[in-house]
């Protein structure tokens, strides 16, 4: 029988050693009563050691350790006791001090890599995220920018054109034409026709066929009474402006009638000189071109909604023209030729601004407002009063 070492017998004495499947009768010889009182074994003639002692909480009382396995000092296990378990189940190295790879860990390895790709995945997206919406901050910035500047600019031109400008003595009689014109005059305003100087402006209308029949009706076209009728329906083209800056009453309707009103005076004045014979006939085609080309373009500004004022060329131009066809009525030779050529001159000048300012105007409203296109329809014409 195998005798059991000194070692032995206190590793099993202190519950550090089990021998699964060997029974304690086995283990010591039955003479070997050291032992087996080290053991805490109990025998038929010797009593076993009373419970609660330190020896009884060490062996359970089939002889077993404290965990029911079984235990030999094994050198395979470090000298560990040999308990049926492995190193990978108590937590600690392998033979050698090697890391033990079990199931475990390579799930928290798993987990810990599937962490670290999903902290790098939302890292990801929150930086693209914020890249986006810089982006689209930027964008409402400008967009926001250029939205301010437009309604700068719609402000300062409405106020432009609904301030009413003071009433001083050089605006009373025209001589001042700064400031923007009366809301009445506006487009989309009432036409309010019947104002003092509206009925002063259907009189001169209504004067022009009178003025037409009386000269063409006279021998030579120079009697006197036609031109005085002439000059009177001219002059009158000052008092109704005059009449509307003293009594304030504007209208759509005056700031339509007047133009034409001036532009058949100076037709049917060109019509009795080429009939007779008083003018050059050249000057007066270019001057009745001018002027049907003038009303034409002033139609189609109209349409387009481009509001030009009446430049100086256009406003001096009047004065040699009436003068000139004045003069020729009245039988006067060279000075109305003179006059004639002169006015002729003024008003291509005049035309020709109204052409350049209608189309800066045009394109300002093109890039103001940034999604219409350049108009490339016809240029548009003088404002009223040319």
């Amino acid at each position: 029988m195998i005798q059991p070492t000194e070692a032995a017998s206190r590793a099993c004495a202190t519950g550090l050693t089990r021998t699964p499947g060997v029974p304690p009768s086995r283990r010591f010889p039955v003479d070997d009563v050291a032992a087996q009182d080290r053991a805490g074994l109990r025998s038929p003639d010797r009593p076993a050691v009373a419970d609660g002692s330190p020896r009884s909480r060490a062996v359970r009382a089939d002889g077993l350790g404290r965990s029911g396995g079984a235990g030999v000092l094994s050198p395979s296990t470090g000298g560990r006791p040999d308990d049926g378990t492995t190193p990978a189940d108590d937590g600690v190295d392998g033979p050698g001090g090697d890391p033990v790879d079990r199931p475990s860990d390579r799930m928290r390895q798993r987990a810990d890599r599937a962490r670290a790709k999903g902290r790098e995945r939302r890292d990801q997206v929150r930086e693209r995220t914020r890249e986006r919406t810089e982006q689209v901050r930027e964008r409402t910035d400008q967009v926001r920018d250029r939205a301010m500047e437009r309604t700068e600019h719609v402000r300062e031109r409405t106020r432009e054109l609904t301030e009413p400008a003071r009433m001083t003595v050089y605006r009373l009689f025209g001589i001042d034409r700064s400031g923007p014109p009366p809301i009445e005059t506006l487009a989309g305003q009432p036409l309010r026709v019947w104002t003092i100087p509206n009925v002063v402006g259907l009189l001169r209308l209504a004067l022009i066929p009178v003025f037409l029949v009386l000269a063409l009706s006279s021998d030579d076209g120079t009697r006197l009474g036609p031109a005085l009728l002439f000059a009177l329906i001219a002059a009158s083209d000052y008092l109704d402006g005059f009449l509307a800056r003293l009594t304030g009453q504007y209208s759509r309707f005056g700031t339509l009638l007047d133009p034409i009103t001036d532009r058949a005076l100076v037709v049917a004045g060109g019509i009795v000189c080429w009939h007779f014979d008083l003018l050059p006939r050249e000057a007066l085609a270019v001057l009745v071109v001018r002027e049907l080309y003038t009303t034409d373009a002033a139609r189609r500004a109209l349409k387009k909604d481009v509001r030009l004022g009446v430049n100086w060329w256009g406003r001096l131009a009047v004065w040699p023209l009436m003068a000139g066809l004045f003069a020729a009525l009245v039988g006067v030779g060279w000075p109305a030729k003179v006059a004639l050529v002169v006015g002729v001159g003024m008003a291509i000048m005049a035309t020709i601004r109204y052409e350049r300012d209608g189309r800066r105007q045009l394109r300002e409203r093109a890039a103001a407002a940034a999604d219409a296109g350049a108009g490339d329809g016809p240029a548009p014409g003088p404002a009223a009063g040319a």
